[in-house]
C-alpha cells in the first residue's frame, strides 16, 4: 500500500520538480523552512514544489517571477482550505476571505467610501489627535 502510495503521489507531472515527501505527512524541513527553502531554490532553481501536509504548494524565489505570478489574473486567488470554508460558512463573501469578482468589487466599495469618510486626507489627522 505505501508503495502504490508513492507511485500515485509522484505521478503528478503537472507540477515543476521539487520534493513530496512522505505520504500523508509531506516533506518536512529538517533545518528551519526558510532556510530549507534557500538550500530548495539552489537545488531546484526559482520555481519548485513541495508538499507539506496533505497540500502541495508551488514555491515562486524569484523577484521578477513573483511578480508576473500576481499580475496574471489566472493565478491569483486564495487557496480552498476547509478550515478557511468553516470562517466563511462555505460562501465567498466579505473583503477579507473572498476571492475574485466579489473581492475585487468589495475592495473598491470599501476604498471608496473610506477615502469619502476622508481616509488619506490631512484633515482627518487633527480630528484623530
Amino acid at each position: 500500500i505505501v508503495i502504490l502510495l508513492i507511485k500515485k503521489s509522484r505521478a503528478q507531472n503537472r507540477f515543476p520538480p521539487g520534493v513530496w515527501g512522505i505520504p500523508f505527512l509531506g516533506y518536512i524541513p529538517y533545518n528551519g523552512l526558510t532556510r530549507h527553502i534557500r538550500y530548495l531554490t539552489g537545488k531546484y532553481g526559482p520555481i519548485f514544489h513541495m508538499k507539506l501536509g496533505s497540500r502541495v504548494f508551488v514555491v515562486l524565489s524569484d523577484y521578477h517571477l513573483i511578480k508576473s505570478a500576481f499580475t496574471n489574473p489566472n493565478i491569483q486567488g486564495r487557496p480552498d482550505f476547509f478550515s478557511f470554508g468553516i470562517f466563511k460558512n462555505f460562501q465567498n463573501l466579505g473583503i477579507a476571505i473572498s476571492n475574485g469578482p466579489v473581492w475585487k468589487s468589495g475592495r473598491k466599495f470599501a476604498i471608496r467610501h473610506l477615502r469619502d469618510f476622508g481616509m488619506g486626507k490631512s484633515s482627518l489627522e487633527i480630528s484623530i489627535q
